[in-house]
């Protein structure tokens, strides 16, 4: 958790260098009025080093675990106040290298 909102007016992606034999899921907690929105954008399982750039646009709004209706885009309004990486979990060695 951030210690303040983090605001995104100055930018249009996360960029990320990882290594993983797991699909990752991001969540991006938006400070929002509306309660349990996460924007949610996914990484596939590489056995090489990625450097990825991940623009804004292509994370989906997600309210209590469904994908929202209505799409509101990630800009700069938009402040986070929480960013979450979660590896999905499955049977065998499990790595994430940052």
């Amino acid at each position: 958790m951030f210690s303040a909102s983090l605001n995104l007016d100055d930018y249009n992606s996360l960029h990320l260098k990882l290594k993983t034999n797991r699909k990752i899921t991001l969540n991006l907690y938006p400070d929002s009025y509306i309660k349990n929105e996460i924007y949610q954008g996914y990484i596939l399982p590489s056995s090489e080093t990625q450097v990825l750039e991940l623009p804004f646009e292509m994370f989906m709004l997600t309210k209590e675990g469904r994908v929202s209706e209505f799409q509101r885009r990630i800009d700069g309004i938009l402040r986070l106040r929480n960013l979450g990486i979660l590896v999905a979990d499955g049977s065998g060695k499990k790595r994430f290298h940052t």
